[in-house]
């Protein structure tokens, strides 16, 4: 009764978010430990096995699958979701489960995905709609650290888009000629204290300056994406300092990246750890999305519809509805919630 009641609340969720045929809907979202149920050897994915003391199990999986893609859809207004960034899913396979989902039917989607090194097996991946946006360029982006060879992380994934053109009628048709830089990322988490792990998120953030830096150098008014779980915050030096994006939107420059996330927006944050939300999933765009009339930022929110939160037993308030709490199945979505990017294009 308490899954048919979680997918009548999903189905009856509406937005008040008005949506433009010129503009782009980007969704992304940490899903939270998607793995298949199979027990790789190369990999840490043990815990999430029939076997396991979780029993994560097919059941358990496409319940799960669709919980990502009936939220991911209704987070872009039911409409059209032209973008959609996830992290911590383990495979090609799962991802593709996601996008199969009924709640896609007719939407045209198609996928940008690379395995990565990670020692959970666990990547990025991008959904997109291929009525939108015509892929012209992917690739993983490997992130390495200098002070030991021996770690391994997940890859920053890299995907060039043709916008598509817009018909007199307001329907996209053909590769336009405008393109859209995307980056997708899930940076090192804070296992083992902030501080310690901070180096893996500054090399991280090393990584895709390094890429914008050279796009900017061909290209200075490159239109830029970059979304993803962070594991820092807006003000943080991997973002302010090694990323270089700013956090004060009075002056727009073209080649700058602005943090989007340090905008009062609708909701406390994407996470919530001890009682305290902070936005460690984030948007981080180009100022030439935003510094002329066309194209321009629309909008940015978190989607916090009331079925994807819970009471906390522990601090006052709310929190994402978790898979799992420890090794109890719970039922629900992600210790994150999705955020939602909406961009006006030519």
């Amino acid at each position: 009764m308490k899954k048919l009641l979680q997918f009548l609340l999903i189905l009856g969720i509406t937005t008040a978010y008005a949506q433009n045929d010129s503009s782009l809907q980007v969704v992304f979202y940490n899903v939270e430990n998607l793995f298949d149920t199979i027990d790789q050897p190369d990999v840490k994915d043990e815990e999430y096995t029939p076997d396991s003391e979780k029993d994560w199990n097919s059941e358990k999986m496409n319940f799960k699958i669709e919980n990502i893609a009936k939220t991911v859809v209704g987070a872009a207004g039911w409409n059209r979701p032209d973008l959609i960034g996830l992290c911590e899913l383990e495979n090609r396979f799962v991802l593709d489960l996601v996008a199969q989902n009924s709640a896609f039917d007719g939407l045209e989607m198609d996928i940008a995905h690379f395995e990565s090194p990670d020692r959970r097996g666990i990547d990025v991946g991008l959904l997109y709609s291929t009525k939108s946006l015509t892929l012209k360029h992917s690739e993983p982006l490997p992130i390495h650290f200098d002070f030991d060879s021996t770690l391994t992380t997940r890859d920053v994934l890299y995907a060039k888009f043709g916008i598509n053109a817009l018909t007199k009628d307001n329907k996209r048709t053909g590769n336009g000629r405008a393109e859209l830089h995307v980056f997708v990322c899930h940076w090192p988490s804070r296992w083992g204290g902030k501080e310690a792990s901070e180096p893996k998120r500054l090399a991280a953030a090393a990584v895709l300056r390094s890429t914008v830096d050279s796009i900017q150098a061909i290209i200075p008014d490159a239109q830029i994406l970059i979304m993803g779980d962070m594991n820092d915050h807006p003000s943080d030096p991997s973002i302010v300092e090694t990323l270089g994006a700013r956090t004060d939107t009075a002056e727009i420059l073209n080649v700058g990246l602005y943090a989007l996330m340090n905008l009062e927006l609708n909701f406390e944050g994407s996470h919530r750890y001890y009682g305290e939300w902070s936005f460690l999933d984030q948007f981080v765009i180009s100022g030439s999305l935003i510094a002329q009339p066309i194209p321009s930022l629309l909008d940015v929110r978190v989607y916090s519809a009331e079925h994807l939160l819970e009471e906390d037993i522990r601090y006052p308030g709310v929190m994402p509805y978790r898979t799992y709490g420890g090794p109890h199945y719970k039922g629900g979505f992600s210790d994150h919630l999705p955020i939602v990017l909406e961009i006006r294009t030519k």
